[in-house]
């Protein structure tokens, strides 16, 4: 494969500079001789790699290719998209074959596809699956390279840095928990079972939970998990991080279904499983794990939570990640109750929000005591505190000391009530962080007011009449000046990799909180895009930052930058917003965004009130900003003075 036949894309360009997607988008748009893409599509373009890196060099741009990038980029161009995962999986079992046994790889020039699957259905064993009886060629091209990279780099690493590059590609947040939530899991549980205790993961996806595991001295190191491609890069990251092949064990398949470890137990049960709506009910109606009471239909959850209990030994623990919801869910309270009473629940710990997973999630620490004794405490944490903090209650818990902000220890007795409901958030607004709530809002109050104070855009008052020479969005998108877009119907905007920009985004000036993936005709917004919602109401966002896609019920107006300004076109959207609201029937929501008015003015006079108009937005925003914090506000006082954390001052006479 020649360099002219290699492919990157926007986000891979960044990566090798060593500047955000931001920077890549205004060189494409400041530089006449970037190259101009060679593939993909117009929200994801592909550039010729040999291109960018003569135009980087040619324009004084520092960069770092590093072999490893290099052959990432050439397996993204031979390997398909949709292959992309399955292809992984034989790439570590190969660079395990290498690293096991170097006398069974054969030379390159000896290389043929059939050989390599041979080599592998006679070698690596351990890698579950099976293998195919051929490759495609341009497989084996990227077998050999890789194979020469891992001789040279060592066959762990190499592996290891194209794990990362693929679960960066592919976003896959749902398969297993990021490397910030391992690490916290392997330092919280450090505190209850020795380094060299055995672990298993019963749903372990990419393997990240037990690679920390690994990395920690656990061994043996079990898991299961259904997805095949998964299962094998699961299997091929331990085996060519550990030492030898005994104690390493991964079998495919659905654990709940199918237990592959069906009455072994181990001292850690970590897991972050992918759960599914249709789990098996009716056919474990009777299963024996059910030690706690059987889950119901809609609790998938709970099944895998007694799945963990029923894999852990006197003595030993489980970690496992739930959504947030499962905590407080009305069908699962029995099961909920009987845990508590057992004494099984440690902790539940509302994980930080900047910890990768896709929505809120909880980490509960369960235990199965040896002894008589069974705790009486229970820890919550709320999202609220970084990983540190979140390591520094647990030790303060576990030795009875008092719990910093943001932490409480909670008595058994008092979570028992009607609705058990281990919610950390339920029982957190009781605590001492309610006098802190209430003054972190009320600077957040003073801070809003005083960026009010000149907050207005200085404007003449008694100026002319209105502007006459006005021309429409729709003339100026017949003459080319303006892209008038939206996204695909079918638009997603719940699961995926890429960040979408969404209806609720845009009228509460949030950033992009939907996750998609794009579909043909989606839509990759720009620095300069101009978004507003279809209905007349609702703000208007002039996107600052690149990546993400449009979502639906959203219009996206593109400028050409050196003809028409942003914020002018903005200001003009969101007035006609206003007043299409003001003089149009309830019965019609919508406005036609191609009749709203754009003054005909030279492109320094459309930067000028442009500022103005985006000035205004910004007040508008403060202003949004100072309801809500005002409403948080007065709830924050109305609860600190029932619960506790505020009283009346001596300074407030009736």
């Amino acid at each position: 494969m020649t360099k002219s036949d290699v492919t990157v894309a926007a986000l891979d360009i960044a990566r090798i500079a060593g500047v955000g997607r931001a920077a890549v988008s205004n060189w494409r748009r400041r530089y006449p001789d970037f190259p101009q893409p060679v593939g993909g599509s117009a929200s994801s373009p592909l550039f010729a790699l040999g291109e960018i890196e003569n135009w980087l060099g040619e324009h004084g741009k520092s960069f770092r290719m590093t072999e490893v990038d290099r052959l990432w980029q050439h397996l993204r161009t031979a390997v398909d998209d949709l292959q992309l995962g399955e292809f992984m999986g034989h790439l570590g079992a190969l660079l395990v074959l290498v690293n096991r046994k170097p006398d069974a790889w054969v030379t390159p020039s000896e290389l043929s596809a059939k050989k390599v699957a041979g080599e592998l259905r006679e070698y690596a064993r351990a890698i579950p699956g099976e293998f195919p009886k051929t490759f495609p060629d341009a497989w084996s091209a990227i077998f050999v390279e890789a194979a020469g990279l891992a001789a040279t780099d060592g066959a762990a690493s190499t592996y290891e840095a194209l794990c990362q590059q693929y679960f960066e590609t592919v976003s896959r947040r749902g398969i297993s928990a990021s490397g910030e939530v391992a690490g916290l899991i392997l330092d919280l549980t450090a505190d209850l079972v020795p380094g060299s205790s055995s672990v298993l993961d019963p749903s372990c996806g990419n393997g990240n939970l037990l690679v920390a595991a690994l990395a920690r001295g656990l061994h043996p190191t079990l898991g299961q998990e259904a997805d095949e491609p998964a299962a094998r890069m699961s299997a091929a990251r331990l085996l060519l991080n550990a030492h030898t092949d005994s104690g390493v064990r991964i079998e495919l398949g659905d654990a709940l279904r199918a237990d592959a470890f069906e009455g072994q137990t181990v001292d850690l049960v970590v897991c972050d499983p992918v759960v599914e709506r249709s789990w098996g009910y009716d056919q474990l109606i009777a299963d024996p794990r059910w030690t706690f009471g059987l889950p119901p239909r809609s609790e998938p959850e709970l099944a895998w939570l007694q799945h963990c209990l029923a894999h852990v030994r006197g003595g030993g623990a489980a970690a496992v990640v739930l959504p947030s919801a499962v905590a407080g869910r009305r069908a699962g309270r029995r099961i909920r109750g009987n845990l508590l009473r057992a004494g099984v629940v440690q902790a539940v710990i509302g994980l930080p929000h900047s910890s990768g997973l896709a929505g809120p999630r909880d980490l509960w620490i369960l235990v199965r005591t040896d002894h008589g004794e069974i705790p009486q405490h229970v820890m919550l944490t709320d999202h609220k505190l970084d990983v540190t903090s979140v390591a520094a209650s647990w030790r303060a818990f576990l030795r009875s000391e008092p719990l910093p902000t943001g932490a409480r220890a909670v008595r058994v007795i008092d979570l028992l009530d009607d609705e058990i409901d281990l919610s950390p958030a339920r029982h957190l607004v009781a605590d001492n962080s309610v006098d802190r709530t209430y003054t972190e809002l009320a600077n957040q109050w003073t801070r809003i007011l005083a960026g009010l104070q000149d907050a207005l855009p200085a404007v003449d008052i008694g100026a002319p009449g209105p502007i006459t020479s006005l021309t429409t969005v729709g003339e100026l998108a017949k003459a080319g000046l303006i892209s008038i877009q939206q996204a695909p119907i079918k638009m997603e905007s719940e699961a995926g990799g890429q960040p979408v920009l969404t209806a609720h985004d845009v009228r509460h000036g949030s950033e992009p909180s939907g996750r998609g993936t794009p579909l043909p005709g989606a839509i990759e917004l720009q620095p300069g895009d101009v978004v507003a919602p279809i209905l007349r109401e609702g703000r208007v966002r002039v996107v600052q930052e690149p990546g993400a896609l449009l979502g639906s019920n959203l219009v996206m107006l593109r400028p050409d930058p050196d003809r028409i300004d942003p914020d002018l076109l903005a200001g003009c959207v969101r007035s006609a917003a206003q007043e299409s609201s003001t003089r149009t029937s309830a019965a019609s929501a919508r406005f036609d965004i191609r009749r709203v008015a754009v003054p005909r003015l030279g492109i320094d006079e459309q930067r000028r009130w442009g500022a103005i108009f985006s000035k205004l937005a910004t007040t508008e925003a403060q202003l949004s900003e100072l309801a809500e914090v005002g409403r948080q506000l007065v709830r924050s006082a109305r609860l600190g003075l029932i619960h506790g954390g505020l009283r009346p001052s001596e300074l407030e006479q009736p």
